[in-house]
């Protein structure tokens, strides 16, 4: 088959699935039509408990293109040749957007539009040739400048500094501390006379003795009641308790036998001389034991502060989420190495975890922390009850074609051994049905009693068809691992799952949160992704998918269209249906924020950490729902947590921390953090700005951040040489003006950012934010509104560059109404 023939038979699919969906909303309107004349609510107005089930049509082949007018024909494909010419310049493909441009042309002949693509095509063609000019040039400056060689090899050796710290750091919270000592002495002998390695060297070494000091005294202990006392019979193990209130552990009294130590036989016969009293006992063991007064004092204040902090996050935990059963899921295991059985296997831990978090009676540990444990060869029971799990469930799945078998097992955290175990076997297309009924027998187990919706939810979701199935585990984990980039290719992963069979509701669910992420990653993602995703909502609730995923989908969408009390409502069912859903927790967080319910803001985002404390987004939200509220030390804190499990720690750490650190006075740190993002990313303008913001309010001289707004400026104008229309770039050099005090030229820059894209929402924030550093409030509110109702960003709210602004009531309206 040609390339045009592949072109067409890919245009008649999208037209075909134009004209179905275009019935299907007719059908919808028509049912809804019906509702309302028989007194019922619409789905979309209080969303019934409960919608009627959608019996499967005979879905008959779609009419051919005559079904639409010639005229509507011609503009499907007028627009689906413009998005797909739209995204080939994105990326900087010139032949295939001369290609699109020439088949558009013959559509549109002579339209101000094809010209201005032609205009466009002939910048990107400019841009990639002065790109590579100036890689050119920059290597050969690179290659023939000693200087800068000097700088990158120092920056180079600062970058192992500070990874043989962190990995030292690491081993030595671990314990490690011969590793931690190896990492240490070399990074001093890097770096002689490092503060922080010498600082570290001298813990870890205290450490150490200390450590040591307490292994001989355990062992002597150890020795002297093996010599006072013989050895007996174990006692046997005591059952295991369920009893309602046991989430962090069971509450039945360990047994000496579970510790490992030995009771002595029961004598008979004449009385021995009554022992001396308790604590007189006590006194002389203690009198036995040499230990430094100084180590005395060291570990009496380790123990203190972890007792403290011990209760501190319990006293949080039971605030936000009294505890009753608590499970930690481990991905599940494949022997398979092909990647349809590891897809398969990742996405019966996901559901599984979904499942779970819809009861009420239960704590799941949350997806980004379950996902963390995947190969990394831990422990699973001390893995489990260092997260306040008391059982953890382990899987593995062996897969032979569309046969799997699928084996169980509940581990209790605080025995540290297996509770329950079973096997099944299942067929790829059953495996929906074998998941719910191991959650139902795991409930059972552990006699956690259901409410009637939650009984109805397990039992809900029909077997699906093998070949979505294959899709839809792929698709599920492209958005597992989305971090941004390929908003497109994860839409067209659920699509290809809902092409295959259009009633599989929980392929509808997860393209519409597909096309919210897409549309939050890319600031240039169309509005058309939002209705595409409440469509999908509308479609997975017809096909009655009550899940948390949908009325998630649900409020985000309303957050973003500007009904924010709606948002909140349709996010409070979302947790309502799975209270330990860590991502819709996290989303009302934001949402109620947004409505002025900072109380009910900050008790989600604490939920939130607490059953998703392996999220980045977990601690980041709950950051930013703090600092919104003035907490900055508290936000420090979390932001601090939340750095531990970045992705990219220099671009994490030079984002809402820095703010938090200039207003807790720490000018020093986030300078230190955003020169090192400058050693790892030096054409970014961005952190230069940032850069020279926090030396003036260091109060560090002129000539300093003077130079580094200079460079910063010389960045954003090389920029705008190579692409004239980048809206962005024009707004931040009205922000490098505006720190310069050329008000007149950051007035004519942002002029032209609007002029550009009035819509882009880098451009509205930037503008709000300059005005209001002009002390131009009006404009600065103006402009800020428009933003807000375009898109509502709480880390641009929080920019220290609205200070001046916080303070006024139409700023607190706006963002928080």
């Amino acid at each position: 088959m040609s390339d045009n023939d592949s072109e067409s038979q890919r245009e008649k699919e999208k037209l075909l699935e134009e004209i179905r969906r275009r019935a299907e909303e007719a059908e919808l309107k028509r049912l809804e039509e019906e509702e309302k004349q028989g007194g019922s609510a619409s789905p979309w107005g209080a969303a019934p408990e409960e919608p009627p089930a959608v019996q499967r049509p005979e879905v008959q082949p779609p009419a051919e293109e005559t079904s639409l007018p010639p005229k509507a024909v011609r503009d499907q494909k007028i627009l689906v040749i413009r998005e797909r010419l739209t995204i080939a310049l994105d990326r900087g493909k010139y032949d295939k957007a001369v290609e699109l441009l020439n088949e558009l042309s013959t559509l549109i002949p002579g339209s101000p539009e094809v010209e201005e693509f032609r205009q466009r095509i002939s910048q990107v063609r400019d841009q990639k040739r002065q790109t590579q000019g100036r890689r050119r040039a920059g290597s050969e400056r690179r290659s023939s400048t000693d200087s800068t060689v000097g700088r990158e090899a120092k920056a180079a050796q600062r970058k192992k500094v500070l990874e043989l710290l962190e990995l030292a750091q690491s081993n030595y919270e671990q314990e490690k501390y011969d590793k931690a000592l190896e990492s240490v002495e070399e990074l001093l002998g890097i770096d002689p006379g490092n503060e922080d390695g010498e600082a570290l060297k001298q813990q870890i070494v205290k450490a150490q003795r200390i450590a040591e000091l307490i292994k001989r005294e355990e062992a002597r202990a150890r020795a002297e009641a093996a010599s006072l006392h013989p050895a007996g019979e174990e006692e046997p193990a005591a059952p295991v308790s369920h009893e309602e209130g046991e989430v962090w552990g069971t509450s039945t009294g360990v047994q000496p036998s579970e510790l490992g130590l030995e009771l002595p036989p029961e004598e008979k016969g004449p009385l021995a001389p009554p022992k001396p009293p308790l604590v007189e006992r006590m006194a002389s063991r203690v009198s036995r034991i040499k230990i430094p007064a100084k180590t005395l004092s060291i570990i009496g204040g380790i123990l203190v502060l972890a007792v403290a902090g011990y209760f501190l996050f319990d006293r949080i935990k039971n605030a936000v989420a009294p505890p009753l059963y608590s499970v930690l899921v481990y991905p599940a295991s494949t022997s398979a190495v092909d990647s349809a059985s590891v897809w398969t296997a990742d996405g019966l831990t996901e559901g599984i975890i979904a499942d779970l978090a819809q009861i009420s009676g239960m704590r799941v540990i949350g997806e980004a922390t379950s996902f963390a444990f995947k190969n990394s060869g831990r422990d699973i029971v001390k893995s489990a009850r260092g997260l306040g799990a008391n059982f953890a469930l382990q899987t593995s799945l062996g897969r032979v074609g569309d046969q799997l078998a699928v084996q169980f097992s509940l581990l209790d955290s605080l025995k540290g051994r297996v509770v329950w175990s079973s096997t099944m076997q299942s067929s790829l297309r059953e495996l929906p049905a074998t998941r719910q009924e191991l959650v139902r027998k795991v409930l059972a187990f552990l006699e956690v009693e259901l409410k009637p919706e939650e009984e109805t939810a397990l039992r809900r979701t029909p077997p699906a068809a093998a070949g979505p199935l294959d899709r839809y585990f792929r698709a599920r984990e492209l958005l597992r691992n989305f971090r941004g980039a390929g908003g497109p290719q994860l839409i067209e992963a659920f699509q290809q799952a809902v092409r295959v069979d259009s009633f599989y509701a929980e392929a509808h669910a997860g393209l519409g949160w597909a096309y919210v992420v897409a549309y939050e990653a890319d600031r240039g993602a169309p509005e058309a992704y939002l209705t595409q995703a409440r469509w999908s909502v509308q479609r997975a609730l017809t096909l009655t998918q009550r899940n948390a995923e949908t009325f998630r989908t649900w409020g985000v969408v309303e957050q973003y269209g500007g009904e924010r009390s709606k948002a909140v409502e349709r996010l409070e069912q979302a947790v309502a249906l799975a209270p330990s859903d860590a991502e819709a927790q996290r989303r009302l967080a934001i949402a109620c924020l947004s409505a002025g319910r900072q109380e009910q803001a900050l008790k989600a985002a604490q939920r939130a950490v607490a059953d998703d404390p392996g999220s980045v987004d977990s601690y980041t939200v709950l950051a930013e729902v703090q600092q919104f509220a003035g907490d900055f030390k508290s936000a420090g804190q979390n932001y601090d947590l939340g750095l531990r499990l970045a992705t990219d720690r220099s671009e994490y750490a030079s984002a809402g921390l820095i703010d938090v650190l200039v207003r807790l006075q720490q000018h020093e740190r986030a300078i230190e953090i955003l020169q090192d993002r400058l050693a790892r990313v030096r054409d970014s303008y961005e952190d230069l700005y940032k850069l020279a913001r926090v030396q003036q309010l260091a109060g560090r001289s002129k000539a300093e951040w003077f130079s580094a707004l200079q460079r910063a400026r010389t960045m954003v104008e090389g920029r705008i040489n190579e692409n004239p229309r980048d809206a962005k770039a024009f707004s931040w050099k009205a922000m490098i003006h505006t720190r310069l005090g050329e008000f007149k030229d950051a007035a004519t820059a942002l002029k032209q950012a609007l002029e550009t894209n009035s819509d882009d929402i880098e451009v509205l924030y930037n503008g709000a934010r300059m005005y209001a550093l002009q002390n131009d409030r009006t404009q600065a509110l103006e402009l800020l509104r428009r933003a807000v109702t375009r898109r509502y960003s709480l880390p641009r709210i929080l920019d220290m560059d609205f200070t001046s602004l916080r303070s006024e009531p139409e700023f607190q309206q706006i963002i928080a109404r």
